[in-house]
């Protein structure tokens, strides 16, 4: 091969190696904004989201934010008010931060970065990303089901027999016309399984059933590979039925967006409607409900507060002829509980108690006489009567710990037993 073929051989090359280059470049770049939202407790504690920015792969990493700002969608006035400005709160341009002291609603973030190309040259590119803010569940009543292992999780930890459902409904209530509930279903090994949230359930949960005059999204695994998300809701005829998505892990949100009480759903981190609108008036909680053993619900907040939850108004919880798998709060670091006595009791006795950890460890006690345990716990000693008993048990002082589950078993003269389980809260 003769040099002057050679030479054109290597400017041929040269010249598909820059070609294929400058075509690589000419992409426009995107951005993604990852986000980790602290959502609001219930004592009130304002919730945060720090931020980052990331340009697509083969983008220099030397970016920087040449406007970065978050807006809050307001629900009532129907425009959007300007919430948080990067560049007013930090000295530098570099691609993160964090937003503090967020009220729980919508949000967006918007703005613009400035990257490098392969060959030095500055490119700006667009971003936005919308976030959602709330309260983390505070619950009230349960059956069947106890806190997840991760935080604004819940599961179902038994199936008694007779009972198709587990559920679980908030202290958390609304108290207006707008805000929304979200939550996002693991993925189960146990076909199939299905989960409920229900906006309009019965007052007494237990009678729930799917084929009933309510409105709720359904999340079902029929197998490890076909699922689906539906919405059933009334269109002013009648209830019916659509298929709102076939991926069960998608995250889901109910929002209440007027004073109509017009309700849609939506996926994800879109702001997108996926639902036709539908109608539900009154006070909303968030109602779950699941069949399977370990259905969990994962990520649950919701735009409605939980006024701060006090021994107070707390009601006192009916002790069970058999353990199952609900629980109820001691607040305060007290348990209150009512037990009606069928049988005639002797004066000057004392309610016979004994209260286990989960491995069944004994942390303190009383018998009929008043002998306690420890020795010298003299508020344990309730009074025992026959007929109605309401007791408001203080347990401050036996070293229980905070956010451990623990058992109360009563035992009357005959030997006949009753339990409550509890979640310790000081």
């Amino acid at each position: 091969m003769n040099s002057k073929r050679i030479e054109m051989i290597k400017i041929l090359v040269l010249t598909i190696g820059l070609l294929s280059g400058l075509s690589a470049w000419s992409q426009t770049p995107t951005v993604a904004v990852n986000t980790t939202v602290t959502h609001n407790t219930c004592t009130p504690s304002l919730g945060s989201c720090s931020y980052t920015l990331v340009p697509s792969n083969g983008w220099l990493s030397s970016t920087r934010i040449t406007s970065l700002k978050l807006y809050y969608d307001n629900y009532v006035t129907g425009v959007s008010d300007f919430f948080y400005d990067h560049l007013a709160l930090y000295a530098n341009t570099n691609p993160s931060g964090t937003v503090s002291n967020i009220p729980p609603g919508h949000y967006y973030f918007t703005g613009t970065i400035t990257t490098k190309d392969g060959s030095g040259n500055n490119v700006n590119v667009n971003f936005s990303k919308h976030i959602w803010v709330g309260y983390q569940v505070s619950w009230e009543s349960q059956s069947e089901m106890i806190s997840g292992t991760t935080l604004n999780s819940i599961y179902r930890n038994l199936t008694t027999s007779g009972n198709t459902y587990g559920w679980e409904q908030s202290f958390n209530t609304s108290s207006g016309y707008y805000g929304f509930i979200e939550f996002q279903k693991k993925t189960a090994t146990t076909y199939p399984n299905t989960m409920y949230c229900v906006f309009n359930p019965p007052s007494d949960l237990s009678t729930f059933t799917p084929a009933g005059n309510y409105q709720y999204i359904e999340i079902r695994q029929s197998t490890a590979s076909a699922s689906s998300i539906k919405l059933k809701y009334y269109n002013g005829t009648s209830y019916v039925t659509t298929t709102l998505s076939s991926n069960s892990t998608d995250r889901v949100r109910f929002f209440r967006v007027n004073s109509a009480s017009t309700c849609v759903i939506q996926l994800n981190d879109s702001p997108t409607n996926v639902s036709p609108n539908f109608t539900q008036t009154g006070l909303l909680k968030v109602t779950i409900f699941t069949d399977q053993l370990n259905t969990e619900a994962q990520n649950v907040i919701t735009y409605f507060p939980c006024a701060a939850r006090t021994n107070s108004n707390t009601s006192p919880a009916e002790v069970k002829r058999e353990l199952d798998g609900g629980y109820v709060s001691a607040v305060e670091g007290k348990l209150k509980f009512y037990y009606q006595e069928e049988y005639s009791i002797e004066p000057g006795k004392f309610l016979p108690f004994t209260i286990y950890d989960e491995d069944y460890v004994k942390k303190a006690s009383c018998d009929f006489n008043g002998t306690t345990f420890p020795v010298g716990n003299t508020f344990m000693k309730l009074p025992y009567n026959y007929d109605d008993n309401t007791y408001n048990m203080t347990l401050s002082t036996l070293g229980l710990t905070v956010g451990k589950y623990y058992i109360l078993e009563l035992q009357n003269p005959t030997g006949e037993k009753r339990y409550l389980r509890f979640l310790y809260n000081n």
